[in-house]
């Protein structure tokens, strides 16, 4: 029920991957030889809007949260995006989890661990 902050005009994007594809994805760089020295993104492919992501908690949680704008960071960067084809070439890695259903597995943990 507290109030979400968002910084900005919250148009700024985020490539976001649930904890167990990224897991995945460094576990199977562990393995792999020809990764070390490499740089590999692991990345959903695709960013979501700050915005859209406050308003998909306060309607997952079912909450009555104000969403608060406040000032711009500093250096903020607009858009943030993995391309993980290096990823899924060298591992045959992709994300597996979809954005909302990660979120819903967080908001499902947080309510359960208040």
């Amino acid at each position: 029920g507290k109030p979400i902050t968002v910084y900005g005009s919250g148009l700024q994007s985020r490539d976001f991957t649930y904890v167990s594809d990224t897991i995945n994805g460094f576990l199977l760089m562990g393995i792999h030889a020809d990764a070390v020295g490499e740089a590999v993104n692991f990345g959903a492919g695709h960013g979501i809007t700050i915005k859209d992501i406050a308003e998909k908690i306060v309607a997952l949680a079912k909450t009555e949260s104000l969403i608060v704008y406040s000032d711009a960071r500093l250096a903020e960067v607009d858009s943030l995006t993995s391309d993980y084809t290096k990823a899924k070439k060298m591992f045959g890695w992709e994300p597996l989890v979809a954005f909302e259903t990660g979120l819903k597995e967080n908001i499902s943990w947080a309510q359960l661990n208040r």
